[in-house]
């Protein structure tokens, strides 16, 4: 079986590469664990700290280009995670750069899948998906009206998913992430502070943060999360049989700035740490308030996915 990970350079592409490498096997589109023979890494840019593997193949390109993507996934039942994405700061910035690569991206993959035999479509989706909603938690089922282009092309991306899924086209399924911490490096999402948060300290450097200490946001770690894309990735094709519905939430922590960093202090000694401060942002406080912050996994977990302690 050949696995491609788009996105394949980044913190989370590593980290499922590594882990696919160290299991060896998936199960296919038709139910059958099978013997992982090639994982190919795609993405933008430079291949960085990537394992020395006989399976591995690194790929540069752009999911933008459909011919790229047609040498890509070039046979039948492969499994596809489908990770690449412009960033939700990125995607404010930029609309039509979003559009190309979350939107035309995907459909690009989405319709070499289609044109192949039993190809297992994983895909990375947002709880930026829900935006404008009533309090209380997110469900799997609570209506999207995302505030942010990002959570807008996050939320179509599922739809086809589940069209594509429905016609027989792919075995598609959807993985609504909660924001995943600690990364090791600043990066153009909104919610960047709840990496920041962790890993400024731990390096020994101050930091200002630009969210308030007290709002609560869902967030996981990567070892959890790479567990549950495999573990959904395994699953078998009776496990949706109740329903076309193909995505749902990821099980997540609800957490504030603040627990984190007092989490951290009574782990590390504070002369070792870097202080944390707060000068929060008016305009990205507010958008970030229609992202994710406590997501119920009613679905995931009955399926056997787990969250951090």
């Amino acid at each position: 079986m050949k696995v491609v990970i788009t996105g394949g350079f980044g913190f989370l592409g590593l980290h499922l590469c590594k882990r696919l490498l160290a299991i060896g096997e998936l199960t296919s589109a038709d139910d059958e664990k099978k013997e992982v023979k090639q994982v190919i890494l795609f993405d933008l840019g430079e291949a960085k700290d990537v394992p020395e593997d006989p399976r591995l193949r690194i790929v540069t390109g752009d999911i933008t280009d459909a011919s790229e993507c047609e040498k890509l996934i070039d046979e039948d039942g492969m499994v596809i995670f489908h990770l690449a994405s412009v960033m939700s700061g990125d995607g404010e910035t930029d609309f039509d750069v979003c559009w190309r690569v979350n939107l035309e991206g995907t459909r690009n993959l989405l319709e070499v899948c289609r044109k192949r035999v039993g190809c297992k479509f994983i895909f990375a989706s947002s709880g930026a998906c829900f935006g404008e909603r009533p309090e209380g938690p997110e469900t799997d089922l609570t209506k999207f009206l995302p505030s942010t282009s990002y959570g807008m092309t996050k939320a179509c991306c599922e739809l086809m998913i589940n069209d594509y899924t429905r016609r027989n086209f792919l075995d598609g399924r959807v993985a609504r992430l909660p924001t995943v911490i600690p990364r090791p490096e600043r990066n153009s999402g909104l919610p960047a502070a709840f990496s920041d948060v962790l890993r400024e300290p731990l390096l020994g450097k101050d930091c200002v943060l630009n969210l308030p200490p007290d709002m609560p946001h869902a967030v996981c770690g990567y070892r959890v999360l790479v567990r549950n894309l495999l573990h959904l990735a395994d699953l078998p094709a009776a496990a949706f049989a109740d329903s076309t519905d193909r995505s749902m939430n990821l099980p997540c922590l609800s957490l504030t700035l603040q627990q984190l960093y007092e989490a951290l202090q009574s782990l590390v000694p504070s002369a070792r740490l870097g202080k944390v401060s707060y000068e929060p942002d008016v305009n990205l406080t507010a958008k970030l308030k229609t992202f994710h912050r406590n997501m119920l996994a009613t679905r995931a977990r009955s399926m056997g996915m787990v969250a951090d302690a």
